[in-house]
């Protein structure tokens, strides 16, 4: 009888999903780091909710085709991450908010694992309104 090692249980630790966030002067964009998902629109207000919403849609449709969520967490390219670690080191121009899933109405029941959604703003350019 072979020597069979005894498998360790996978552990899924829940982290933040960020969120990296950039504006010009007529459009904000939010692009997920961990999940590879992006919007835009004309608001930061509205942009963050139809990220919430995209995400949340998108969530509901991986399960209800293939039973859960893995193909859906895709990290972003590296030279967005590579953008997000050079901005985020120049703190006057940077803006976080922390929002717990639990509090996102769009995510309930989806158990997603992430403990909250990390909006970095990075102020590249002049904001004239948010």
């Amino acid at each position: 009888m072979a020597n069979k090692k005894k498998r360790r249980p996978y552990l899924f630790c829940k982290s933040n999903l960020h969120v990296m966030v950039t504006n010009d002067d007529r459009s904000w964009f939010a692009q997920g780091l961990e999940i590879d998902y992006a919007v835009e629109d004309t608001s930061l207000k509205d942009m963050k909710q139809r990220f919430q919403e995209g995400v949340a849609l998108t969530a509901k449709n991986y399960l209800k085709i293939h039973g859960n969520i893995k193909a859906l967490l895709v990290r972003a390219p590296a030279d967005l991450w590579n953008e997000f670690y050079e901005a985020s080191s120049h703190p006057k121009y940077v803006h976080v908010s922390l929002h717990p899933v639990d509090d996102i109405p769009e995510f309930s029941g989806l158990q997603l694992p992430f403990k909250k959604v990390e909006y970095v703003t990075l102020y590249k350019y002049n904001r004239k309104s948010a």
